[in-house]
């Protein structure tokens, strides 16, 4: 709103040791852990609750099914329900959302849940 940047607190760290924060610091920063181990990483991670949620309408309301009765290429008809989908969620350009699709730039987790590889 306005143009004004917000923030939420989701945890307290004061209580913490200093040697826990300096870790989380490292971590936060992308420098390891400090004692040289690899027990944590952050690989990636990607929106999913809206996507679930789209999802399972389409399926409710066997959007599938309707899908399947456009006479249209079988990979097309396949990619379609993908599609709405995609469409419903982040409305953009067809190239964009084959990128917003494939793994290495994915905005979201419909492809990974979809098993898309390529799109």
């Amino acid at each position: 709103m306005g143009g004004q940047l917000k923030s939420r607190a989701l945890t307290n760290i004061t209580h913490w040791a200093m040697a826990a924060i300096g870790s989380l610091r490292q971590l936060l920063h992308d420098e390891g852990p400090a004692d040289g181990g690899n027990e944590l990483r952050m690989l990636r991670g990607l929106p999913h609750d809206h996507i679930a949620a789209a999802l399972g309408t389409g399926r409710k309301t066997d959007l599938a099914q309707l899908v399947a009765s456009v006479h249209a290429p079988a990979r097309m008809v396949a990619e379609l329900p993908t599609m709405v989908v995609a469409r419903v969620v982040d409305p953009v350009s067809k190239l964009a959302t084959a990128r917003q699709l494939d793994a290495a730039t994915a905005s979201s987790s419909l492809g990974a849940l979809l098993g898309l590889v390529s799109f």
